[in-house]
């Protein structure tokens, strides 16, 4: 079963990356409009396909993808809070996306990480969440997942 599930995620890498001639709507946003979050992703993307410049691009997007998505669910939750800190930080929604940060921060980074989201959950700017060190794709995948699993019972 996991054979088949890696085979399917690998075909699917596969022709994501043969089709991809540039970045998509939302890696050219993330370069567009935040351009530190943008840097930090391209630069990861750099490191993990050296020299593979089509899968630059696939990770530059996936990763720009995911920011977007999982912010926005963040940004729409604490809308429903009216901005009430102390209601934001004692959540569960809050709570699951700050572990799943912690987690997948990159190892070095993740001090630097947990700063940047205390900062602004307490007032600061939100742009610099965008730019933290850390697998969008694997926070979003696994933010999704853990508030699945915390509504199904």
């Amino acid at each position: 079963m996991k054979k088949k599930i890696l085979i399917i995620l690998f075909s699917i890498l596969l022709l994501g990356s043969l089709f991809a001639e540039g970045l998509d709507k939302y890696g050219s946003a993330m370069k567009n409009q935040i351009p530190n979050a943008y840097t930090v992703i391209k630069e990861a993307a750099e490191a993990k396909w050296p020299g593979n410049y089509t899968m630059i691009v696939f990770e530059i997007n996936q990763q720009s993808k995911a920011v977007v998505s999982v912010m926005d669910t963040i940004i729409a939750f604490i809308k429903t809070t009216n901005g009430k800190t102390i209601t934001v930080i004692e959540s569960k929604e809050f709570n699951v996306f700050k572990t799943a940060i912690s987690k997948w921060s990159y190892p070095e980074m993740l001090r630097f990480n947990m700063s940047i989201l205390d900062n602004w959950i307490y007032g600061g700017d939100i742009i610099p969440v965008y730019a933290m060190y850390t697998n969008w794709v694997m926070v979003e995948f696994d933010y999704l997942n853990q508030i699945k699993a915390s509504n199904s019972y």
